[in-house]
């Protein structure tokens, strides 16, 4: 089926079907035609329909176009991509069944079984919901070159793709943002995939909102993906809420010359990039919670960070956050909890500001950690703030650094093994604990089987 040249067409109840014949060219190439193709400024609206066993691409729309698909079927047709659209419109939807007139195929839509399922680019727009995205080799969805993708309350599920991808060392993403694009999602489900979401190249992710956390109702869901849950990098942004990031990066990566081990982040945030998580669990992934580096900045407010970074690499456990190379990091009503290593990590020209946040629990509490590692000019500032740690310091500041408490409570619980923690641990650092005359109340509570704080050595401007 072509329509071109400013034409339009209204179909329903219709079965495209064993379509695209091989195509021998004068050079001796062979070549097939999509089973569906939308060009030149042209219209398709297609409802109560099945696509199925075509040798080649499912759709191809293209040359300012407009497509739209509402309750259809999609099953086994070939082609390295499934749907490609190029500087135009296509809306996806499943049936809705509360609608008792249109569930004629089953719910969602499935797009599987090729390389890529859909790629958008140079200025299209994608609509979907009640979509699956399953099972394609190496990655679910592209959005690409000034691209957009909305995603609305009916939903997007991607899972096993990406899992058969040499370009990615074996893993694909499910979800890839890049060159200028963004995507708008109600409810999405990422899960099983070989990574995660990647967003790149000044690109941008926003959504979840219609979730509801109290009742494990999660508006973005990002599980059990062989590797990362999150990239987003090169000066892009992640606005996002209601979140599940749990049980991804089981398989760790495996340098060829000296065959470390090593253990992805959940969810990395770099280059320039700058991200919000809004409500939410990051826990029991097998790597760290999240990193953040060079001159990226996070901000987290209601969200826990719970029992990362337990599976041992080359060089031990992971923590629940670490920040690094000029990045900035605000807390607010965050639990960092249970994770394998120090709780916090920052370092290098990097600052973290605490605000009715709680670390505790952090390490296995037969190793030393410290709650917190503040370290190479970095900064760090605590307010309305708990720290609590099984074995080692409350919080470690060394090499040029600084600390400003205020309203904050610091307990290291005793050991019973006389290593004696330190609630404060100084090196060449300064420590400023302040009283905040704009609260009535401000209690700074310093409980520990050793000294409130140890001076190795201090700054001479202290």
């Amino acid at each position: 089926m072509r329509i071109q040249n400013n034409s339009t067409a209204h179909v329903d109840y219709v079965q495209v079907e064993n379509n695209a014949v091989d195509e021998v060219t004068d050079h001796g190439n062979t070549w097939r035609d999509d089973a569906i193709e939308v060009r030149d400024s042209s219209v398709l609206d297609m409802d109560r329909s099945r696509i199925a066993n075509n040798k080649d691409s499912i759709l191809r729309v293209s040359g300012k176009s407009y497509a739209h698909f509402y309750d259809i079927e999609i099953d086994a047709n070939a082609g390295d991509t499934a749907i490609r659209v190029d500087s135009s419109e296509l809306e996806i939807s499943g049936a809705n069944l509360d609608d008792d007139d249109a569930d004629v195929y089953p719910n969602p839509v499935v797009i599987s079984g090729h390389e890529t399922g859909i790629r958008v680019s140079n200025g299209s727009r994608l609509e979907l919901q009640r979509v699956e995205v399953n099972s394609n080799t190496h990655r679910g969805i592209q959005v690409s070159e000034n691209s957009i993708l909305n995603v609305w309350s009916g939903g997007l599920v991607l899972k096993q793709n990406g899992l058969d991808h040499d370009g990615w060392d074996g893993y694909g993403p499910a979800l890839e943002i890049e060159r200028n694009s963004s995507a708008t999602v109600d409810r999405l489900t990422v899960e099983g995939n070989g990574r995660g979401i990647r967003v790149t190249r000044g690109s941008t992710l926003s959504g979840g909102w219609n979730g509801d956390v109290s009742q494990e109702d999660y508006g973005i869901t990002i599980v059990d993906n062989v590797k990362w849950g999150i990239e987003v990098q090169d000066n892009s942004n992640l606005d996002i809420a209601k979140v599940k990031v749990s049980g991804n990066g089981e398989t760790p990566n495996i340098d060829t010359d000296d065959y470390d081990i090593h253990y992805e982040t959940a969810i990395r945030i770099s280059d320039g990039s700058s991200a919000s998580i809004n409500e939410g669990i990051i826990k029991n992934n097998f790597g760290g919670g999240l990193s953040l580096y060079h001159n990226a900045q996070l901000d987290l407010y209601n969200l826990t960070v719970d029992s990362n970074g337990l599976s041992e690499g080359t060089y031990g456990v992971n923590g629940g956050i670490n920040i690094a190379d000029n990045a900035h990091l605000n807390l607010n009503l965050v639990t960092i909890s249970n994770n394998g290593n120090s709780g916090l990590q920052v370092e290098g020209n990097s600052k973290a500001h605490l605000n009715e946040t709680t670390v505790s629990g952090n390490g296995n509490g037969t190793d030393w950690v410290s709650a917190i590692r503040v370290t190479k000019n970095s900064q760090i500032s605590l307010n309305d703030s708990t720290v609590i740690t099984p074995k080692g310091n409350g919080i470690d500041i060394n090499y040029w650094s600084k600390a400003d408490v205020s309203n904050s409570s610091i307990e290291c619980l005793d050991p019973d093994d006389n290593s004696r923690p330190y609630a404060f641990n100084l090196w060449k650092s300064k420590l400023s604990i302040n009283h905040d005359s704009s609260i009535d109340q401000n209690t700074i509570s310093l409980k520990m089987a050793g000294h409130a704080i140890g001076r190795v050595e201090i700054q001479k401007y202290l």
